[in-house]
């Protein structure tokens, strides 16, 4: 962190500049390498050095997330300014190996995805990254020009990386794929990948492995005719012999066993989740009570709303976690008593993002619902929310009702900037944003709770905000 009196943000965007450009010429005994340069300004007003400090990282690692060889300045109203150091037609350092091929990557695993797209960077290759088989399909579709090779994961929710391959290939019937996996190759190769021309690699994945794979498959010719998959044996018996009438033997028996596990599964997660969100509130909420109440709220919205006892019971376990990313909130934004500068109100609103990271790449369903939760519960109805913009139906459902539960809760409960409010007046402040705010059908859930006598029951607060009600979490169920 650099003060620079008199010249500000500008000044020392000026001379970071510089100081990557002597950098990026500079001779290396490892070769090229790539410099980033994160830029916070002072507000009157600031709660801290601290929070100069966070915003100042926070900007650089926008930078280096955006290729390296940048220089970025976190703005003023949440908005940064991008600048980047001209290169030699790379983005980065590397063997040179690449000729600007385009490479559409698929990996529901963020972190696997800025990864291996750094690495196709460093060698001049042109990278499209894609969260899952859905989004790449639609990419694909809206290109002008073909991709050169795809580099998708196997496993990934909703469509494994062998069927998207399959419908890409309706689409560009020469496609090249690169399939990763924490799959063995023996295994890949037995199933037969569809590809016109294929390659595998084994996770944890070297970028001289990743480099390498991709050259040799993009250099390849491709085959005369697409080859066959081969014939994937005939399930046996094996050379056990069974015994006649065993209650194992039984389909019914499998099944009730395996959904007493999956029972019993799904209510550890439930646990589990639950003590991760009483952590993340640990340092914002007096009562400890906060994101109990979100996810009990949410699951009473999500029942009025005609969501089946499956989607209402994974929501209500989910919501409480919306917050998990203000773990990464400095304390003296997250308990500032007076109003946040803009720098302060954009650390904040960096929770939504960071709990999402922190919760992305899972293959079960619940914590999935959390991730989605916890990056778009700030979303607005009119689209003017964070971080994503969405707006309408765009936004999940389940964020939209964890937004009508969080808001409505902190509402009726003390925080450190101000008091809290009664349960008619909450509703009242809501509903004066019903259709810009929050999802008209949400609110008026709500209001019908409030009607039947369900919110009184569940959340009693008197005029000083002191907590005189009780909440139980319920099951997988969907129960409270």
């Amino acid at each position: 962190v650099t003060i620079l009196d008199g010249h500000g943000a500008d000044g020392a965007s000026i001379m970071a500049g510089r100081i990557l450009e002597e950098l990026r010429e500079h001779e290396w005994p490892w070769g090229r390498t790539t410099v980033s340069a994160g830029i916070s300004e002072y507000e009157e007003g600031m709660a801290s050095p601290d929070v100069l400090v966070a915003a100042a990282d926070q900007a650089l690692y926008r930078a280096k997330g955006q290729g390296g060889d940048r220089v970025v300045t976190l703005a003023l109203q949440g908005k940064d300014t991008s600048a980047v150091v001209p290169s030699d037609g790379a983005e980065s350092g590397g063997d040179g190996s690449g000729n600007g091929e385009l490479v559409l990557v698929v990996d529901d695993d963020p972190a696997v995805l800025r990864t291996l797209s750094r690495g196709l960077l460093r060698n001049r290759y042109q990278p499209i990254e894609a969260p899952d088989p859905t989004k790449a399909l639609q990419i694909v579709r809206g290109l002008d020009e073909p991709v050169d090779l795809v580099i998708t994961d196997l496993v990934m929710p909703g469509m494994s990386g062998f069927r998207m391959v399959e419908m890409l290939m309706d689409i560009q019937p020469d496609l090249r794929a690169l399939y990763i996996s924490g799959y063995s190759s023996d295994e890949v190769r037995w199933s037969g990948v569809p590809g016109r021309l294929k390659s595998f690699l084994p996770k944890p994945i070297s970028l001289d492995a990743l480099t390498a794979a991709v050259r040799g498959i993009l250099d390849a010719p491709l085959p005369a005719e697409p080859p066959r998959p081969p014939a994937r044996p005939a399930p046996g018996n094996g050379d056990r012999p069974r015994r006649a009438g065993s209650d194992r033997d039984d389909p019914r028996s499998l099944v009730d066993r395996l959904e007493a596990s999956s029972a019993r599964l799904e209510e550890a997660y439930g646990e589990l989740l639950l003590r991760l969100a009483w952590a993340a509130e640990y340092r914002d909420d007096f009562t400890g009570q906060h994101a109990e109440r979100v996810g009990c709220l949410s699951g009473l919205l999500a029942r009025e709303l005609g969501l089946s006892e499956r989607e209402t019971g994974r929501i209500e376990l989910a919501a409480p976690l919306h917050d998990l990313g203000k773990i990464a909130v400095p304390d003296v934004v997250l308990r500032k008593p007076d109003p946040l500068t803009p720098t302060e109100r954009e650390i904040m609103a960096q929770h939504c993002s960071v709990g999402a990271d922190l919760l992305a790449g899972s293959r079960h369903p619940l914590v999935q619902e959390a991730e989605r939760i916890a990056r778009s519960h700030h979303e607005r109805w009119d689209g003017e929310g964070y971080p994503d913009g969405l707006a309408g139906t765009d936004i999940p459902l389940s964020a939209r009702i964890t937004a009508v539960a969080d808001v409505y809760d902190s509402l009726t409960d003390t925080r450190p900037y101000r008091p809290a409010v009664s349960r008619e007046e909450a509703i009242e402040i809501i509903l004066e944003d019903r259709g810009t705010h929050f999802d008209p059908d949400v609110v008026d859930a709500l209001v019908r709770l409030d009607r039947s006598g369900q919110l009184k029951q569940l959340h009693r607060v008197d005029v000083a905000g002191e907590w005189k009600g009780s909440t139980t979490i319920g099951t997988t169920t969907g129960s409270t």
